[in-house]
């Protein structure tokens, strides 16, 4: 007796089919988590990032203001004031030609 199966010599094909198509989803599936993770791990790195950022620029500000406190025409007049300094009205290291005039000039 002849039992005929059409799906037989298709059978094979499908389960091939079928697996390289599971195997697909689970490294989908895993690749998936993996950028998530990736994402999740730049998106704390950058708020560390920028938190340090903020602090460097509130350590520039403060250095800035220092540094513009000791500059100040004020605090200079009582720097000359305090140390008895006399103000030259033609000072001769700043004659041309000479390397401090070309230093300065450069500014």
């Amino acid at each position: 007796m002849t039992v005929i199966q059409p799906v037989s010599e298709y059978k094979n094909i499908v389960s091939l089919i079928t697996g390289a198509l599971a195997l697909i989803s689970v490294f989908m599936f895993a690749g998936t988590l993996y950028v998530y993770q990736e994402s999740v791990d730049m998106r704390h790195e950058l708020a560390v990032r920028t938190k340090l950022l903020e602090k460097i620029h509130i350590e520039s500000v403060e250095l800035k203001d220092a540094l513009y406190g000791l500059t100040d025409t004020l605090h200079l007049k009582g720097l000359v004031g305090e140390r008895n300094l006399v103000e030259d009205k033609s000072p001769s290291y700043f004659r041309k030609g000479s390397i401090l005039w070309a230093a300065a000039r450069s500014y």
